[in-house]
């Protein structure tokens, strides 16, 4: 079983760091969930990194530059943060929508 801390240095897991707080919380609380993910990546994004991505576990879904969204199952975070041109996996959040009353 894995443990994701704040601190990688125990570990000398570089991937885990990639990983936001609550994305690590949810692998290790509930990693068989499916969730929304939002992944920073080095561009470009190409037929292998695709493919490195689709091994890992993650359901692309879009990407604008090097902004991807996605679904994984939340046990899958750390194998797509450990590919070398991911920069941060961040657990996706729903944001209100403001309507105005005017």
């Amino acid at each position: 079983m894995t443990f994701f801390t704040g601190c990688t240095h125990a570990t000398g897991d570089e991937g885990a760091s990639k990983l936001d707080s609550g994305m690590r919380s949810m692998a290790v609380s509930r990693p068989d969930s499916v969730v929304g993910v939002l992944v920073r990546i080095r561009p470009p994004l190409d037929e292998a990194r695709r493919d490195s991505l689709r091994t890992a576990g993650l359901l692309l879904e879009t990407q604008a530059g090097g902004v991807l969204t996605g679904t994984l199952r939340a046990g899958s975070a750390l194998a797509v943060a450990r590919l070398s041109f991911v920069e941060r996996l961040e657990l996706a959040r729903q944001l209100p929508v403001h309507r105005s009353t005017s």
